[in-house]
């Protein structure tokens, strides 16, 4: 013994490994195995027995497992990581032994892990909604993975039931027997009309958004009235149209009343807002077509009556301030001023788009149809102003654009574009920056700074300080105003300015 205690760490270990084998000669070869192995293998790896088996996870002269000889038999994870993606991909170089142990004997359980603080959005898919309130093998089940490699290597090796990797992100790998619309949408995505609440009801589809706009009285129809059942080819149950309904006329859904009498379409008299609701009864407006006019009546317009815009007796109103040429104030209908919105609309913006391209153009951002919402979306305000990204797109416009003075327009046109211009009042750095840019740190998604290089700095972070917190040499102050702020700048660096005087050890 005194010889092996000389020996190099490896060779003490084949040193060992000879001894116990010569010592075990004429044993039987359980009780061989058992002077060198801590314990029986889990039942998944049985197979892997014995002495002569040591190296298909172990190498010679070192400790613990080998991650590579792991992988070498869980190609589906080899492959997941090399691909960088799911769980696995995330733990970087860390040993499978610190997470997976075994040779604590053949009931032990090789995957062990808390269920209800599982972090699902390291798998590479984020439980939202309702996948949050369901159990694992809701989802992880056989019968919906979709991965050939994983469904054959978990086949062949018995995990099937139990393996967790192979299924796919989309809606359709797991709820396909749920699409109740066959395959009306093509490759039209769910998440297009549902979230992840509930497959029942589409809260993100907007009729508004189809061909066929609702307005009156359709917007409060049942869906079931216009949208009846159809069998499709290859599907056994009806399933409900939703694509290709007809609706050229009124008189495809609604059966003429006036059975051919009346040469006119439906339009020209009714409204959606219901049958009984006609433009107007007296005999002449009830028959005249003010589309054969200069002005036609589109949208809202078309709702009105005629005395909403040919009466000068009508008092003017906050929104509405018409006026009517004296040469036709003794007409039957005086016919009011009309070379723009702005003739009966009172502008809203005190004119705050007249020097806009084209001058103030209520149409640049109203329709007929009705004056709100605007029209001017995302995608315009990108294009034309302020580029919103990150957690701005979530900011309602009236956070942005407030009134200049108490019952004001909103003030659209900002007098900066600098984040401090609208955080000023949220700096939690007490203007220890001056005039540096938000944007040096920070990132339009959130105020936290997601990853900030010290390196950049005049006091690079070597040694031990890579280990100190923060909060160690950043203390929280109070400053004049009494509001309490993070100290970044300007601070001592010298070494006595955070440890005081040492007094160095002897030798």
């Amino acid at each position: 013994m005194r010889l092996a205690a000389h020996l190099p760490r490896m060779a003490r270990t084949a040193f060992a490994l000879v001894c116990g084998m010569v010592l075990s000669l004429g044993a039987p070869r359980a009780a061989a195995a058992q002077l060198i192995s801590p314990g029986k293998l889990a039942q998944a790896h049985a197979s892997l027995e014995g002495m002569g088996n040591c190296t298909q996870c172990h190498e010679l002269g070192k400790q613990g497992v080998s991650n590579a000889k792991c992988l070498a038999c869980h190609t589906p994870l080899r492959d997941r990581i090399a691909a960088r993606e799911g769980l696995h991909a995330t733990y970087g170089n860390r040993s499978c032994a610190a997470c997976h142990k075994d040779h604590f004997g053949a009931d032990f359980q090789l995957v062990r892990f808390d269920t209800a603080t599982f972090d699902h959005k390291k798998a590479g898919f984020e439980l939202r909604l309702a996948h949050r309130e369901e159990g694992c093998r809701s989802c992880h089940t056989p019968d919906l993975i979709v991965d050939s490699t994983v469904r054959a290597y978990a086949t062949r090796h018995r995990v099937l039931a139990r393996t967790f990797l192979g299924l796919g992100t989309k809606c359709v790998d797991c709820h396909q027997t749920d699409n109740v619309h066959a395959r009306q949408f093509g490759a039209r995505t769910c998440t297009a009309c549902h979230d992840e609440a509930t497959w029942e009801k589409a809260p993100l589809f907007n009729h508004d958004s189809s061909r066929y706009v609702l307005t009156g009285k359709h917007r409060t129809a049942d869906c079931a009235g216009c949208h009846k059942p159809m069998q499709v080819p290859g599907v056994a149950k009806p399933v409900v149209r939703y694509a290709g309904v007809r609706a050229q006329t009124c008189t495809t859904c609604h059966a003429d009343f006036h059975k051919g009498a009346m040469p006119q379409r439906c339009e020209q008299c009714h409204s959606t807002d219901g049958w009984r609701a006609l433009k107007d009864r007296t005999g002449f407006e009830a028959r005249f077509d003010h589309n054969t006019t200069d002005f036609k009546l589109r949208g809202a317009h078309a709702e009105l009556t005629c005395a909403n815009c040919h009466d000068p007796r009508r008092p003017a109103t906050a929104a509405i301030r018409m006026s009517w040429p004296p040469a036709g104030l003794r007409a039957m209908y005086p016919a009011p001023a009309a070379a723009s919105c702005l003739s009966c609309h009172v502008d809203a913006h005190d004119s705050t788009f007249v020097r806009s391209t084209g001058g103030a153009n209520c149409a640049n951002c109203h329709n007929e149809v009705q004056w709100l919402p605007s029209v001017y979306d995302l995608a315009r305000h990108n294009r034309e102003t302020y580029v919103l990204t990150g957690a701005h797109v979530a900011v309602a416009c009236n956070q942005c654009h407030q009134p200049v003075r108490p019952g004001g327009p909103p003030q659209f046109r900002l007098p900066s574009r600098e984040c401090a211009a609208c955080h000023k009042a949220a700096d939690p750095h007490a203007g220890q920056f001056g005039p540096r840019a938000c944007t040096d740190c920070h990132v339009t998604e959130t105020f936290k700074v997601a990853a900030f290089d010290h390196a950049k700095t005049r006091f690079p972070l070597d040694g031990a300080h890579r280990n100190v917190t923060c909060a160690k040499c950043h203390p929280v102050t109070v400053g004049p105003t009494g509001a309490s702020f993070t100290r970044y700048r300007p601070l001592e660096t010298s070494c006595r300015a955070c440890h005081g005087a040492t007094t160095p050890r002897r030798p």
